[in-house]
């Protein structure tokens, strides 16, 4: 493994993250957020707590490049690609659940399932671009 190259794409997949998780929830999602407000925490809280969520995309980011790496064959950014879909389908798991264990409506359940699939597949294009050898 390449210590620099890891890093780079560590943090790429980082910054690409935390940008389409804000910009997916808050201009996606957003009014369904708003139809289940009872269900999450005040903005304000959520503001205070921002560090966790940060600290969330890195152990996601980490991992999600090291595990890429571990069986990495150096085929391109279709490798990522189909890395980044088999991911999405693993985490979109969690929508699933989420539906059958709290009172969200299914669109929500969908937007969080297109979320995992979309952010999982760009993001391993990303890394495997960043990764590839000079």
């Amino acid at each position: 493994m390449n210590t620099k190259r890891f890093l780079l794409a560590v943090v790429t997949v980082f910054v690409f993250v935390n940008f389409f998780e804000m910009l997916y929830h808050q201009y996606l999602v957003g009014e369904l957020y708003g139809q289940t407000a009872e269900l999450w925490c005040p903005t304000e809280t959520m503001e205070d707590y921002m560090l966790w969520m940060w600290i969330g995309y890195a152990l996601l980011s980490v991992m999600f490049c090291y595990i890429f790496l571990k069986g990495y064959e150096n085929k391109g950014v279709m490798e990522g690609v189909r890395y980044g879909l088999l991911i999405g389908i693993l985490m979109a798991h969690g929508s699933f659940v989420m539906y059958a264990v709290m009172p969200i409506p299914f669109a929500m359940a969908v937007y969080w399932i297109v979320d995992a699939l979309v952010l999982c597949t760009v993001s391993g294009a990303i890394l495997a671009a960043v990764y590839k050898p000079a």
